[in-house]
């Protein structure tokens, strides 16, 4: 399994290579049926820990497709696809399907989705999903459930419910260009959650919380003419046992060219007590 699906993404790679610019909504024979995405990516990871003098290698390997059926101007289908598989041989997969209808300046989404707090993550299927920090992993993930948002220009307003162990979780979410305040509550454990995030031109900062279990901030600021440089910091602390469970702190260079993109970097992680090289590629 893991050499069929190396194959794939080497395969995936190279034939995207001439259309490397027009992986985002690519037109297709019909036009009510857009792709939205195409990624493939490889991360690599190599750790080396000043406690034993010794190193390890980690790796990964992701590939999706979004694409978005729209029938009338105010209803669409959209559905994502996406595959992941580590060094361990360890296969992930990730598949999103709903609905989206529009009325005016109401919107509501249903089915397997993103819930409201969800959108302040990365999407699994881009590089910034690849790459998520800690602190964004906090954040719910998606499930079976509705979301009703009510648009204020660019802006909106959201109340949804998603199932998590068999249970609702409720969730409220304010999003603007710069600002994403969400709050939650999972019914299983009766105890509140939310994120607020902040999204400017070169600096970007996420703070994350369950309460009772864990704190966490992220941010990242870019650097140099043309901002090709990040630094960024990833903090998390565990309330119940209040203890610092992450503290990495990193430098990345951004990779481009005309077929790949990525970043090559170098990080220290607190936890593993580890020097670590970042090596990533993508479409």
């Amino acid at each position: 399994m893991k050499n069929v699906l190396c194959t794939l993404v080497l395969v995936f790679l190279l034939t995207a290579a001439p259309i490397s610019a027009q992986i985002e909504n690519i037109a297709t024979g019909d036009s009510s049926v857009v792709i939205n995405l195409a990624y493939a990516g490889l991360l690599s990871q190599t750790n080396f820990s000043y406690d034993s003098l010794s190193s390890t290698n980690l790796a990964s390997l992701a590939a999706g497709f979004q694409a978005t059926y729209q029938p009338a101007q105010w209803f669409s289908l959209i559905a994502i696809n996406g595959y992941g598989i580590n060094e361990k041989s360890k296969v992930s997969t990730f598949a999103r399907f709903w609905g989206k209808a529009k009325y005016e300046d109401m919107q509501i989404e249903f089915g397997l989705a993103g819930a409201l707090s969800t959108e302040s993550r990365p999407l699994f299927i881009t590089s910034a999903g690849q790459f998520e920090s800690w602190t964004e992993g906090t954040i719910p993930g998606g499930g079976l459930g509705i979301k009703l948002k009510y648009n204020i220009g660019k802006n909106y307003i959201g109340l949804g419910v998603v199932e998590r162990n068999n249970l609702p979780e409720y969730h409220l979410r304010y999003s603007s260009k710069q600002w994403k305040v969400s709050l939650y509550y999972p019914q299983y454990s009766k105890k509140f959650g939310g994120s607020v995030r902040f999204d400017g031109e070169s600096f970007c900062n996420v703070i994350a919380f369950s309460a009772g279990q864990t704190v966490g901030n992220y941010s990242s600021i870019k650097i140099g003419s043309s901002q090709d440089i990040e630094i960024y910091f990833d903090l998390g602390h565990s309330i119940a046992t209040e203890q610092l469970v992450k503290l990495e702190v990193g430098l990345l260079k951004k990779i481009t060219s005309p077929i790949l993109k990525g970043a090559i970097g170098l990080a220290y992680d607190n936890h593993s007590r580890a020097v670590i090289g970042y090596l990533f590629v993508h479409i």
